[in-house]
């Protein structure tokens, strides 16, 4: 436990010091409450960063204990990042209870890169807290503050915390894979801010913020009627982005790195016939321009969630194409959200595999891509797809306890664990804080993925020692 406290220790100082970014946002725009609460969130951070690294000894992780330090770490930058909505008083209207249950909502929304808000109107906001809500989705979306530990750890250990986050391995050393990452997001997010800003947006807040949450695939919107970012050619734009978001990490490395011939693996070309055949379905069930179904399909699959139609009066069948597109989310190793369409793949072909070992009684080597795939690692894709769906129907029910619809229901659960941030209304102050946290939970568990989770909770194995003749006692 003490290693899990000490990296945990470096992770929270490198959390504080990002943190730190938004700062200089509030003194440009003179804004002392969010400034005074970003000090203090930052100076959490680093101080209980420091305490855990001074009381603990760092140690090497293996795969259990970097699952485990993943899922306190979300919980933990959820819960001290929901500092600045508590100081600045975000929730005057709420009770104090609902007030911190709306805070640590909205900040575990952002870390996850969910981007369900119980803030109704953005434009009332802080500029600096606008920039601060991009920022933590752009932190929890790259996952910085796991690139950053590239630096401090031998492969053997990058190895396991690589299996745990879900990142590909790019190359052969797994600390270039980690910096390429980085490099590669940052890359994005300046050429973005960039066309933006030559094709108009010159509000650099709304500018930066607007990419920090695509990029990232996360929904918080800079202002609150998004319909004025997504006139011609903003529109075009956050298509592309949306869908660099959502595709693999080792496509965007093959972009960058001249391979070009490598580029359209066959998820990609699945990701892209699911936009193109979902788009034709969605507009001819809603009567919806095929440009206008376009970005909300793109937002659903890549698990951004930008929209600006009026997603509850969709009617049924409308609502389910989003539904199964948020639950398939983007490639592997993206900042999609969603069980990802590798997986969704990878169980639609072994099912008749399936079933013909149990006719046989014989499981056979099972190829994927071409490669062979472990029996395990079938069983844990299976898990997955089968628990995350038992998980939202369930909670979904509970929902429906509430008055919500079923359909209605199991879209919000939906989109909280596949952390795509489409809402048909049920996210507001108004719900109960027990949902609330329930939401807060699948947000959670979407973005450090059930297996991650499960291996985490699941209590470890005790070696058996073997007792060899020669040192048993005699009598």
């Amino acid at each position: 436990m003490k290693a899990i406290l000490a990296n945990l220790g470096f992770v929270l100082q490198t959390a504080g010091l990002i943190i730190l970014l938004a700062v200089p946002m509030a003194i440009v725009y003179n804004e002392q409450s969010p400034l005074i609460s970003f000090l203090i969130t930052s100076i959490v951070f680093l101080a209980s960063g420091f305490l855990l690294n001074a009381f603990s000894r760092r140690k090497e992780l293996d795969f259990k204990s970097s699952c485990i330090l993943i899922t306190i770490v979300f919980f933990l930058l959820g819960l001290i990042g929901s500092i600045p909505y508590l100081y600045t008083n975000m929730f005057a209207d709420s009770s104090v209870v609902s007030k911190v249950a709306n805070s640590f909502f909205e900040s575990v929304s952002g870390f996850t890169t969910t981007g369900l808000s119980m803030i109704t109107n953005v434009d009332a906001l802080p500029r600096s807290v606008v920039f601060y809500r991009g920022l933590t989705q752009w932190v929890g979306g790259i996952s910085i503050v796991f690139i950053f530990v590239a630096f401090f750890y031998s492969d053997e250990v990058l190895g396991n915390i690589t299996r745990a986050i879900g990142l590909e391995k790019l190359t052969a050393n797994l600390r270039k894979s980690f910096i390429s990452v980085f490099l590669i997001y940052t890359a994005y997010t300046v050429i973005f801010i960039l066309i933006f800003y030559f094709l108009g947006l010159k509000d650099w807040v709304n500018n930066i913020s607007l990419v920090f949450s695509t990029i990232s695939t996360g929904s918080f919107s800079p202002v609150t009627n998004f319909s004025t970012l997504v006139v011609f050619p903003y529109n075009v734009v956050l298509i592309v982005l949306m869908i660099l978001g959502g595709i693999s990490f080792s496509i965007h490395y093959r972009l960058f790195t001249g391979k070009f011939k490598k580029i359209f693996s066959g998820e990609l070309l699945t990701f892209l016939l699911i936009i193109g055949g979902s788009t034709i379905a969605f507009s001819a069930l809603t009567k919806i321009s095929l440009s206008t179904s376009l970005f909300h399909v793109t937002s659903a699959s890549s698990t951004t969630g930008f929209s600006f139609i009026d997603l509850s009066s969709l009617a049924v069948n409308a609502k389910v194409i989003l539904i199964i597109l948020m639950f398939i989310g983007g490639s592997a190793f993206s900042t999609a959200g969603g069980v990802k369409i590798m997986r969704i793949l990878v169980f639609i072909k072994s099912i008749p595999w399936a079933v013909k070992g149990i006719i046989t009684e014989n499981l056979g080597e099972f190829k994927f891509g071409g490669k062979e795939m472990k029996h395990p690692d079938i069983l844990s894709v299976w898990l997955v797809i089968i628990l995350a769906m038992f998980l939202i129907f369930i909670a979904a029910f509970v929902f429906t306890l509430y008055g919500f619809p079923l359909v209605d229901s199991v879209f919000e659960l939906t989109s909280a664990f596949g952390t795509a941030g489409l809402s048909v209304g049920i996210t507001s102050p108004a719900l109960p804080v027990g949902l609330k946290l329930t939401l807060a939970l699948f947000m959670l568990l979407g973005r450090i993925e059930l297996i991650a989770f499960l291996v985490a909770i699941m209590p470890q194995r005790k070696k058996v020692e073997t007792i060899t003749p020669e040192i048993l006692p005699k009598v």
